[in-house]
Protein backbone atom coordinates (compact mmCIF):
# COMPACT_ATOMS: atom_id res chain seq x y z
CA UNK A 1 0.00 0.00 0.00
CA UNK A 2 1.55 3.22 -0.88
CA UNK A 3 1.91 5.80 1.95
CA UNK A 4 -0.86 7.96 3.14
CA UNK A 5 -3.84 5.69 3.08
CA UNK A 6 -6.03 3.59 0.58
CA UNK A 7 -5.70 4.71 -2.78
CA UNK A 8 -8.68 7.18 -2.05
CA UNK A 9 -9.57 8.43 -5.37
CA UNK A 10 -12.96 8.44 -5.18
CA UNK A 11 -15.11 7.00 -2.67
CA UNK A 12 -18.86 8.13 -3.92
CA UNK A 13 -20.53 6.41 -1.47
CA UNK A 14 -24.55 7.39 -2.01
CA UNK A 15 -26.40 5.35 -0.06
CA UNK A 16 -28.14 6.97 2.81
CA UNK A 17 -26.25 6.41 6.14
CA UNK A 18 -23.69 4.57 4.74
CA UNK A 19 -20.64 2.82 6.53
CA UNK A 20 -16.96 3.18 5.25
CA UNK A 21 -15.36 0.18 5.76
CA UNK A 22 -11.70 -0.95 5.00
CA UNK A 23 -10.25 -4.46 4.36
CA UNK A 24 -6.51 -6.09 3.82
CA UNK A 25 -6.70 -7.55 0.16
CA UNK A 26 -3.30 -9.49 0.60
CA UNK A 27 -5.34 -12.67 1.73
CA UNK A 28 -6.06 -14.88 -1.24
CA UNK A 29 -9.69 -15.64 -0.47
CA UNK A 30 -12.86 -14.09 1.57
CA UNK A 31 -11.95 -15.86 4.67
CA UNK A 32 -8.66 -13.83 5.77
CA UNK A 33 -9.69 -10.68 5.23
CA UNK A 34 -10.37 -8.04 8.11
CA UNK A 35 -12.57 -5.15 8.34
CA UNK A 36 -12.01 -2.40 9.77
CA UNK A 37 -14.97 0.78 10.17
CA UNK A 38 -13.56 3.96 9.37
CA UNK A 39 -16.30 6.32 9.69
CA UNK A 40 -20.08 6.16 10.24
CA UNK A 41 -21.90 8.84 8.69
CA UNK A 42 -26.12 9.88 9.78
CA UNK A 43 -25.69 11.47 6.04
CA UNK A 44 -24.75 10.11 2.48
CA UNK A 45 -21.07 10.78 1.31
CA UNK A 46 -21.02 12.20 -1.75
CA UNK A 47 -17.09 12.10 -1.75
CA UNK A 48 -14.00 10.27 0.41
CA UNK A 49 -10.02 10.92 -1.00
CA UNK A 50 -7.93 10.71 0.24
CA UNK A 51 -4.86 12.86 2.02
CA UNK A 52 -1.31 12.97 2.19
CA UNK A 53 -0.99 13.27 6.12
CA UNK A 54 -3.08 9.51 6.23
CA UNK A 55 -6.50 11.17 7.03
CA UNK A 56 -9.61 11.79 4.47
CA UNK A 57 -11.48 14.48 2.31
CA UNK A 58 -14.92 14.22 2.95
CA UNK A 59 -17.83 15.90 0.84
CA UNK A 60 -21.34 15.03 2.62
CA UNK A 61 -24.57 16.83 3.30
CA UNK A 62 -23.28 19.99 1.73
CA UNK A 63 -19.98 20.55 3.88
CA UNK A 64 -16.54 20.13 3.39
CA UNK A 65 -14.84 18.68 6.28
CA UNK A 66 -11.39 16.80 7.16
CA UNK A 67 -10.82 13.57 8.90
CA UNK A 68 -7.57 14.22 10.75
CA UNK A 69 -5.52 11.06 11.36
CA UNK A 70 -6.73 10.29 14.52
CA UNK A 71 -10.55 10.17 12.80
CA UNK A 72 -11.00 13.90 14.35
CA UNK A 73 -13.02 15.73 11.91
CA UNK A 74 -13.09 19.74 10.97
CA UNK A 75 -14.91 21.31 9.13
CA UNK A 76 -13.44 23.49 5.84
CA UNK A 77 -16.53 24.95 4.29
CA UNK A 78 -20.28 25.49 4.05
CA UNK A 79 -22.28 25.73 1.33
CA UNK A 80 -24.58 28.39 1.07
CA UNK A 81 -28.31 28.36 -0.99
CA UNK A 82 -28.44 27.69 -4.40
CA UNK A 83 -24.45 26.50 -4.24
CA UNK A 84 -22.71 23.41 -5.13
CA UNK A 85 -19.32 22.95 -3.23
CA UNK A 86 -16.68 20.41 -5.54
CA UNK A 87 -13.78 18.09 -3.71
CA UNK A 88 -10.66 17.91 -5.93
CA UNK A 89 -8.25 15.05 -6.15
CA UNK A 90 -5.77 15.37 -3.36
CA UNK A 91 -8.26 17.59 -1.10
CA UNK A 92 -5.63 20.72 -2.56
CA UNK A 93 -8.30 22.77 -4.53
CA UNK A 94 -12.22 23.79 -3.75
CA UNK A 95 -15.27 24.37 -6.06
CA UNK A 96 -18.13 26.56 -5.24
CA UNK A 97 -20.64 27.07 -8.09
CA UNK A 98 -23.36 29.17 -7.42
CA UNK A 99 -26.72 28.78 -10.01
CA UNK A 100 -28.95 30.91 -11.59
CA UNK A 101 -32.17 30.44 -10.41
CA UNK A 102 -33.81 27.25 -10.80
CA UNK A 103 -32.96 23.29 -8.78
CA UNK A 104 -28.89 23.36 -7.78
CA UNK A 105 -27.17 20.63 -9.10
CA UNK A 106 -29.16 21.03 -12.61
CA UNK A 107 -29.00 24.82 -13.13
CA UNK A 108 -26.51 26.74 -15.03
CA UNK A 109 -23.95 28.59 -12.77
CA UNK A 110 -24.67 32.35 -11.88
CA UNK A 111 -20.46 32.54 -10.65
CA UNK A 112 -17.62 29.69 -10.17
CA UNK A 113 -14.82 30.41 -8.20
CA UNK A 114 -12.15 28.22 -7.32
CA UNK A 115 -10.21 28.31 -3.99
CA UNK A 116 -7.61 26.65 -2.40
CA UNK A 117 -7.57 24.26 0.54
CA UNK A 118 -7.76 27.12 2.81
CA UNK A 119 -10.84 28.53 1.34
CA UNK A 120 -9.27 31.59 -0.12
CA UNK A 121 -10.02 32.75 -3.62
CA UNK A 122 -7.76 31.80 -7.07
CA UNK A 123 -9.90 32.56 -9.69
CA UNK A 124 -13.82 33.03 -10.27
CA UNK A 125 -15.82 32.73 -13.70
CA UNK A 126 -19.38 33.35 -15.11
CA UNK A 127 -22.23 33.35 -15.76
CA UNK A 128 -21.61 29.99 -17.93
CA UNK A 129 -24.37 27.02 -18.96
CA UNK A 130 -22.00 24.56 -17.03
CA UNK A 131 -24.17 22.57 -14.00
CA UNK A 132 -21.49 20.24 -12.99
CA UNK A 133 -17.61 20.64 -12.27
CA UNK A 134 -14.61 18.36 -12.01
CA UNK A 135 -11.25 19.55 -10.73
CA UNK A 136 -7.94 17.60 -11.01
CA UNK A 137 -4.93 17.38 -8.21
CA UNK A 138 -3.21 20.54 -10.21
CA UNK A 139 -6.36 22.52 -10.11
CA UNK A 140 -6.92 22.25 -13.86
CA UNK A 141 -11.60 22.36 -13.81
CA UNK A 142 -14.04 20.90 -16.36
CA UNK A 143 -17.04 22.16 -16.75
CA UNK A 144 -20.11 20.11 -17.84
CA UNK A 145 -23.93 21.22 -19.15
CA UNK A 146 -25.42 18.02 -18.30
CA UNK A 147 -29.11 19.25 -17.89
CA UNK A 148 -31.56 18.67 -20.68
CA UNK A 149 -33.30 21.99 -20.34
CA UNK A 150 -30.53 24.40 -21.17
CA UNK A 151 -30.11 25.63 -24.86
CA UNK A 152 -26.23 24.76 -24.36
CA UNK A 153 -26.23 21.35 -23.25
CA UNK A 154 -23.82 17.85 -23.87
CA UNK A 155 -20.96 20.23 -23.66
CA UNK A 156 -17.44 20.17 -21.65
CA UNK A 157 -15.35 22.92 -20.99
CA UNK A 158 -11.34 22.78 -20.33
CA UNK A 159 -10.67 25.99 -18.41
CA UNK A 160 -6.70 26.04 -17.04
CA UNK A 161 -4.75 29.26 -15.39
CA UNK A 162 -7.03 32.38 -14.32
CA UNK A 163 -10.36 30.42 -15.11
CA UNK A 164 -9.29 30.76 -19.29
CA UNK A 165 -11.18 28.80 -21.57
CA UNK A 166 -8.77 26.34 -23.34
CA UNK A 167 -11.42 24.00 -25.37
CA UNK A 168 -15.01 23.53 -25.34
CA UNK A 169 -16.02 20.08 -26.68
CA UNK A 170 -19.24 18.34 -27.69
CA UNK A 171 -20.37 15.03 -26.22
CA UNK A 172 -23.99 13.55 -27.39
CA UNK A 173 -25.45 11.91 -24.35
CA UNK A 174 -22.64 13.23 -21.73
CA UNK A 175 -23.75 11.51 -18.43
CA UNK A 176 -20.69 13.01 -16.40
CA UNK A 177 -16.68 12.57 -15.92
CA UNK A 178 -14.10 13.38 -13.65
CA UNK A 179 -10.32 13.11 -13.91
CA UNK A 180 -7.41 10.47 -13.31
CA UNK A 181 -5.76 10.73 -9.24
CA UNK A 182 -3.09 12.58 -11.13
CA UNK A 183 -5.16 15.02 -13.07
CA UNK A 184 -3.38 13.84 -16.44
CA UNK A 185 -6.44 12.49 -18.26
CA UNK A 186 -10.12 13.46 -17.96
CA UNK A 187 -12.74 10.66 -18.98
CA UNK A 188 -16.04 11.96 -20.23
CA UNK A 189 -18.75 9.50 -19.93
CA UNK A 190 -21.91 9.43 -22.88
CA UNK A 191 -25.49 7.49 -23.06
CA UNK A 192 -24.65 6.94 -26.36
CA UNK A 193 -20.78 7.40 -26.76
CA UNK A 194 -19.60 5.45 -24.58
CA UNK A 195 -16.06 6.88 -22.69
CA UNK A 196 -14.40 9.68 -24.39
CA UNK A 197 -10.57 10.35 -22.63
CA UNK A 198 -9.19 13.71 -23.23
CA UNK A 199 -5.93 15.76 -21.65
CA UNK A 200 -6.27 18.25 -19.35
CA UNK A 201 -6.27 20.67 -22.11
CA UNK A 202 -9.06 19.40 -24.01
CA UNK A 203 -7.30 17.47 -26.66
CA UNK A 204 -9.02 14.20 -27.35
CA UNK A 205 -6.84 11.17 -26.73
CA UNK A 206 -9.14 7.56 -26.91
CA UNK A 207 -12.66 6.53 -27.58
CA UNK A 208 -14.50 3.40 -26.24
CA UNK A 209 -17.78 3.14 -27.62
CA UNK A 210 -20.54 1.13 -25.80
CA UNK A 211 -18.71 1.52 -22.56
CA UNK A 212 -20.10 3.03 -19.09
CA UNK A 213 -19.02 2.64 -15.48
CA UNK A 214 -15.05 2.95 -15.53
CA UNK A 215 -11.73 4.05 -13.26
CA UNK A 216 -8.71 4.81 -14.98
CA UNK A 217 -5.20 4.54 -12.74
CA UNK A 218 -2.69 7.55 -11.50
CA UNK A 219 -1.27 9.08 -14.75
CA UNK A 220 -4.39 7.82 -17.15
CA UNK A 221 -2.59 5.02 -19.35
CA UNK A 222 -4.36 2.13 -17.89
CA UNK A 223 -8.45 2.21 -17.59
CA UNK A 224 -11.00 -0.75 -16.68
CA UNK A 225 -14.83 -0.32 -17.66
CA UNK A 226 -17.73 -2.09 -18.15
CA UNK A 227 -18.88 -3.05 -21.61
CA UNK A 228 -21.68 -4.74 -22.33
CA UNK A 229 -21.42 -7.97 -19.73
CA UNK A 230 -17.90 -8.22 -19.76
CA UNK A 231 -15.19 -6.11 -17.38
CA UNK A 232 -12.68 -4.90 -20.16
CA UNK A 233 -9.43 -3.51 -19.35
CA UNK A 234 -7.93 -0.47 -21.49
CA UNK A 235 -4.11 -0.07 -22.00
CA UNK A 236 -3.03 3.40 -23.69
CA UNK A 237 -6.90 3.83 -25.37
CA UNK A 238 -6.94 -0.14 -26.95
CA UNK A 239 -8.66 -2.66 -25.10
CA UNK A 240 -6.57 -5.42 -23.60
CA UNK A 241 -8.57 -7.85 -21.71
CA UNK A 242 -12.19 -9.10 -21.37
CA UNK A 243 -13.48 -11.53 -18.68
CA UNK A 244 -17.31 -11.92 -18.39
CA UNK A 245 -19.25 -10.88 -15.53
CA UNK A 246 -21.90 -13.09 -16.02
CA UNK A 247 -25.04 -10.86 -15.42
CA UNK A 248 -23.96 -9.19 -12.33
CA UNK A 249 -25.30 -6.24 -11.03
CA UNK A 250 -21.97 -3.79 -11.71
CA UNK A 251 -22.46 -0.77 -9.41
CA UNK A 252 -19.12 0.17 -9.42
CA UNK A 253 -15.25 -0.29 -10.94
CA UNK A 254 -11.99 0.73 -9.17
CA UNK A 255 -8.30 -0.13 -10.12
CA UNK A 256 -5.59 0.09 -7.83
CA UNK A 257 -3.19 3.13 -7.82
CA UNK A 258 -0.24 0.63 -8.97
CA UNK A 259 -2.74 -1.02 -11.48
CA UNK A 260 -2.42 -4.37 -9.90
CA UNK A 261 -5.52 -5.46 -9.46
CA UNK A 262 -9.32 -4.40 -10.27
CA UNK A 263 -11.95 -4.99 -8.53
CA UNK A 264 -16.11 -4.92 -9.21
CA UNK A 265 -18.66 -4.08 -7.01
CA UNK A 266 -22.08 -6.15 -7.55
CA UNK A 267 -25.32 -5.57 -5.69
CA UNK A 268 -24.18 -8.70 -3.03
CA UNK A 269 -20.71 -9.70 -4.42
CA UNK A 270 -17.13 -7.95 -4.66
CA UNK A 271 -14.82 -8.99 -7.27
CA UNK A 272 -11.31 -8.98 -7.62
CA UNK A 273 -9.33 -9.47 -10.61
CA UNK A 274 -5.46 -9.42 -11.25
CA UNK A 275 -4.88 -5.93 -13.25
CA UNK A 276 -2.08 -7.39 -15.46
CA UNK A 277 -4.47 -10.77 -17.52
CA UNK A 278 -7.71 -10.49 -15.31
CA UNK A 279 -7.24 -12.97 -13.95
CA UNK A 280 -9.67 -14.01 -10.90
CA UNK A 281 -7.97 -13.01 -7.80
CA UNK A 282 -10.99 -13.70 -4.98
CA UNK A 283 -14.61 -13.11 -4.17
CA UNK A 284 -16.63 -11.65 -1.63
CA UNK A 285 -20.07 -12.20 -1.00
CA UNK A 286 -22.36 -9.70 0.89
CA UNK A 287 -25.61 -10.98 2.89
CA UNK A 288 -27.96 -10.45 0.70
CA UNK A 289 -30.61 -10.37 2.90
CA UNK A 290 -29.28 -7.66 5.30
CA UNK A 291 -26.36 -5.66 2.96
CA UNK A 292 -25.98 -4.09 -0.54
CA UNK A 293 -22.68 -2.67 -1.50
CA UNK A 294 -22.82 0.58 -3.17
CA UNK A 295 -19.25 1.61 -3.83
CA UNK A 296 -15.49 0.55 -3.83
CA UNK A 297 -11.69 1.52 -4.02
CA UNK A 298 -8.53 -0.29 -3.87
CA UNK A 299 -4.92 0.38 -2.34
CA UNK A 300 -1.90 -0.60 -4.10
CA UNK A 301 -0.55 -4.73 -4.20
CA UNK A 302 -1.21 -5.72 -0.65
CA UNK A 303 -2.71 -2.97 0.17
CA UNK A 304 -6.72 -2.06 0.60
CA UNK A 305 -10.32 -2.58 -0.13
CA UNK A 306 -12.40 0.06 0.84
CA UNK A 307 -16.36 -0.69 0.46
CA UNK A 308 -19.42 1.34 0.83
CA UNK A 309 -22.12 -0.47 2.17
CA UNK A 310 -26.07 0.02 2.98
CA UNK A 311 -27.87 -2.10 5.36
CA UNK A 312 -31.32 -2.96 4.96
CA UNK A 313 -33.91 -3.01 7.96
CA UNK A 314 -36.21 -5.57 6.34
CA UNK A 315 -39.39 -5.97 5.41
CA UNK A 316 -41.08 -4.75 9.02
CA UNK A 317 -39.32 -1.47 7.97
CA UNK A 318 -41.18 0.94 5.67
CA UNK A 319 -39.37 1.26 2.50
CA UNK A 320 -38.27 4.84 2.86
CA UNK A 321 -36.86 4.08 6.03
CA UNK A 322 -35.04 0.70 5.40
CA UNK A 323 -31.51 1.71 4.00
CA UNK A 324 -29.37 3.71 6.79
Amino acid sequence: MHPGGFSGRRCALQAAALFLCVSIAAAASAAGLSFETVLRSPIDLDRVIERADGGFGLLRGGRIEVVQPDRSIALLREREEGQTLVLSDGGSWIGAATHRPGAADFAPTAVFRLLDAGGEPVWEIGPTEDVAYAISRAGAVVGMSLNVNVPDRNRLRFYGEGGRLAAEVAVEGLAGGRFDAEGELFVAASTTEGLRAFDPLGTEIWRLPGARLFDVAPGGRFAAAIAGDALVSVRDGGISGRVPLDRLLVRRVAIAPDGSRIAVAGKHEIRVYEGEDLAPAFRIPVERDRFAVTSIDLGAAGGWIAVGVARDLGRGVPIEDRHP
